[in-house]
């Protein structure tokens, strides 16, 4: 069984940046993970700036229950700047030593990651391209 840490942001994500419909794009996420469920034990993190103004406990209502009890912390916070999410997942895989883990992130800010290749860029949504790209990405993860 794979471990692989999955960094969330939710606006942009989810649904789109500014819609009243927030997480309308949640269960298509969620059935994904539960797709892969029995080979790959995921551990998410919150990334999203919705972590400045929610507990993980409020966040962790957002999910289904399964789902939910894989989200496990909240990224530290640094100042926006290109690169910042990044950085913060750095700073959380150091700080709960899973420097060796398989990761991916889900966010919208292509910028906020560098452009990095474990990115999964979600522009404004989290539709069919977007789940095909997750898809890929943790496929390539359970062949290595």
């Amino acid at each position: 069984m794979k471990n692989v840490i999955v960094f969330l942001d939710f606006d942009g994500v989810f649904h789109p940046y500014f819609s009243e419909n927030k997480f309308e794009d949640l269960p298509l996420f969620e059935s994904i993970i539960r797709e892969y469920s029995d080979k790959i034990n995921f551990k998410m993190v919150i990334s999203s700036s919705w972590k400045k103004r929610k507990t993980l406990d409020e966040i962790k209502a957002i999910f289904s229950n399964d789902i939910a009890s894989q989200i496990v912390s909240i990224a530290p916070t640094l100042e926006d700047s290109d690169g910042s999410r990044l950085k913060e997942a750095q700073l959380w895989l150091e700080a709960n030593n899973n420097e060796q883990c398989d990761w991916i992130a889900l966010d919208d800010d292509h910028y906020a990651w560098g452009k990095h290749e474990n990115l999964v860029w979600c522009l404004d949504k989290f539709k069919d391209h977007e789940s095909a790209l997750l898809n890929s990405k943790l496929n390539v993860i359970l062949a290595t």
